[in-house]
C-alpha cells in the first residue's frame, strides 16, 4: 500500500473512498470533494456529513483521527510559506490518565501514522501523539492547532471501532428445555 498520512488513516482504516464528489462543499471549504486533513476537520466543524469534533468532555478512543490542518503563514519577505496537515489514528488509550484536551495531553495517546522521510521511510509507524503535542507548541492560534474527530462510521481495517460506535449484539433468547414423556 502506498499512502499519505490521510490515505492511510482515513481513507484505507474506516474504507472510504477519497474521491467523494459534493463532500465538504461550502463557503468555508477549503477542500472540497476529496478527503484529506483540511476536509476531515471541516465536515467535522460544520456539516458533520463523515466526522464530528469530540467535545471538550470526551475521552479520546481507538479509531479517533487526530489532525491539524494545511495552512500558509508569510514570512518576513511578504512569501506565503505552506504547512502540510498531518492525521494518525488513535490505536490505544492505556496510557490516558488525567485528560485535559489540548496539546498537554497528546502524547498519551497510542498513534498509528503515516510518515517519512526522515529515516523512515514513507510508511506507519507506531508512536505517540508527541508529534501533534510539538505542533502546537510551535504553532498556538486555534486556526493552526490540532484537534481530535470522530469519525460516523467504524473503522474496517486493523484497528479496534470506538466503543461509542460498535453495534450492540442481539441478545440470544434462552432455549427451554425439552419437555420429558
Amino acid at each position: 500500500m502506498a499512502s499519505d498520512c490521510a490515505g492511510f488513516a482515513i481513507s484505507w482504516c474506516y474504507q472510504l473512498t477519497r474521491h467523494r464528489p459534493g463532500f465538504n462543499k461550502g463557503s468555508w471549504a477549503t477542500v472540497a470533494d476529496d478527503i484529506n486533513c483540511n476536509s476531515a476537520l471541516e465536515d467535522a466543524q460544520h456539516r458533520s456529513e463523515l466526522f464530528r469534533l469530540l467535545a471538550p468532555d470526551e475521552r479520546p478512543e481507538p479509531g479517533d483521527l487526530l489532525l491539524y490542518p494545511t495552512f500558509s503563514v508569510k514570512n518576513a519577505a511578504g512569501k506565503n510559506i505552506r504547512f502540510i496537515g498531518h492525521v494518525g489514528i488513535v490505536v490505544g488509550t492505556k496510557r490516558v490518565k488525567d485528560w485535559a484536551p489540548g496539546w498537554n495531553s497528546y502524547e498519551q495517546l497510542d498513534m498509528a501514522q503515516c510518515k517519512g522521510p526522515g529515516g523512515r521511510k514513507p510508511g506507519v509507524v507506531l508512536t505517540d501523539g508527541s508529534v501533534w503535542s510539538h505542533h502546537d507548541t510551535v504553532w498556538p492560534k486555534k486556526q493552526h492547532r490540532s484537534y481530535l474527530v470522530r469519525a460516523h462510521a467504524e473503522p474496517r481495517g486493523p484497528f479496534q471501532a470506538p466503543a461509542s460506535t460498535k453495534p450492540k449484539a442481539p441478545k440470544k433468547k434462552k432455549k427451554k428445555p425439552a419437555k420429558r414423556r
